[in-house]
């Protein structure tokens, strides 16, 4: 599926596009505050490029269409609600990860719960900063995902649990400690070697650059805060449409 697939430029956000469609048949609230994050994010300067526009329209009529199927739903329409779902998926599966790693299990559904559950802590950042203990979560499960890797490549059996006090292997402070998480299916390979990802570029395929005239820019950056105010007040069918005016303004210059 094509929105499994980002752009060059986009490339950061591969793996969440990944979870996004991985869970798209089991669990489309979670397909869909992945992809929300990603048109969220993919809407900042420095992703201004035609291939990231066309990719991000792309997201933002998915998420049209799913706003309006689910028009009665609250985990659709009231983003809160919604994210509080994610958020509470997340847990399971950093809970799940937690006791197989420390339980001395670093097979690939270890990884994958804590890889997944990292990405997931990071969706909730659509509306700013988490708490303290999810943001410490997010570190704990990205950090094992790195030692569990690193350690079977180099022949060493990686530590269960955490390493040692005060660092990112601190244990974060969870409650609700739960074995009821699931991943998906196509999920439940072993992930891709983890590496830092090359900055995105902000010109077109052709090498051309989107010089923005002033003007553009006061009218997108108007359109984009029309879109965060109507996004305070649940209100994401014009937070989708003010966002829709902004890519068109930023495709037209």
């Amino acid at each position: 599926m094509v929105l499994a697939t980002p752009p060059e430029p986009l490339k950061k956000f591969a793996r969440i596009c990944k979870i996004a469609q991985d869970y798209e048949n089991t669990d489309p609230v979670i397909t869909y505050y992945c992809r929300l994050y990603v048109a969220s994010m993919g809407l900042k300067p420095e992703y201004n490029c035609k291939e990231s526009r066309d990719f991000i329209t792309k997201l933002l009529d998915f998420l049209t269409a799913a706003k309006k199927t689910n028009s009665e739903d609250p985990l659709y329409t009231e983003e809160s609600v919604g994210l509080d779902y994610v958020q509470n998926k997340a847990l399971d599966l950093f809970t799940l990860a937690f006791k197989k790693d420390e339980s001395g299990d670093f097979g690939a559904a270890t990884v994958n719960a804590f890889l997944v559950a990292g990405y997931l802590f990071e969706v909730l950042t659509l509306n700013g900063e988490t708490k303290e203990e999810i943001t410490n979560a997010r570190k704990y499960a990205k950090f094992k995902v790195v030692h569990i890797i690193d350690c079977k490549k180099r022949g060493k059996q990686p530590t269960a649990g955490p390493l040692k006090e005060g660092d990112a292997s601190s244990v974060p402070k969870i409650d609700g400690l739960s074995d009821n998480a699931s991943l998906p299916e196509s999920a439940s390979h072993q992930p891709e070697h983890l590496s830092p990802k090359p900055a995105a570029s902000t010109t077109d395929p052709a090498g051309k650059n989107f010089d923005l005239s002033t003007e553009t820019c006061e009218k997108a950056s108007k359109a984009a805060k029309f879109a965060i105010s109507s996004l305070q007040y649940k209100d994401r069918d014009s937070a989708i449409e003010y966002l829709k005016q902004a890519l068109s303004l930023l495709s037209s210059d």
